[in-house]
């Protein structure tokens, strides 16, 4: 019987989640399995659902992210320059 890692059982429970998710929830490991940009949380800003936002380090990572996202999902995300430093993404399409 194949005997199975940590990371390779995670990789399967997860295996529905889409690379917003895997993102969003803090799943990077996995993400980056799959591909994507990776981004560190932000110390001060969260999303309305309170979750604290994912920090890209320059708007190239954060625009790939976003194409990624979109490319996915069909989603269409606003990239923004946080206020403490780096860059978001975020649904809304108004400059706040």
């Amino acid at each position: 019987m194949k005997s199975e890692t940590s990371f390779e059982q995670m990789l399967e429970q997860y295996s529905g989640f889409s690379q917003y998710e895997l993102i969003k929830y803090d799943l990077g490991d996995l993400a980056s399995q799959a591909g994507d940009v990776q981004s560190k949380m932000c110390d001060s800003c969260t999303g309305g659902d309170g979750i604290p936002k994912h920090t890209y380090d320059t708007k190239h990572e954060a625009d790939t992210q976003a194409d990624m996202i979109y490319e996915e999902e069909r989603t269409y995300l606003r990239v923004y320059r946080c206020k403490h430093g780096g860059w978001h993404l975020t649904k809304s399409t108004f400059k706040f």
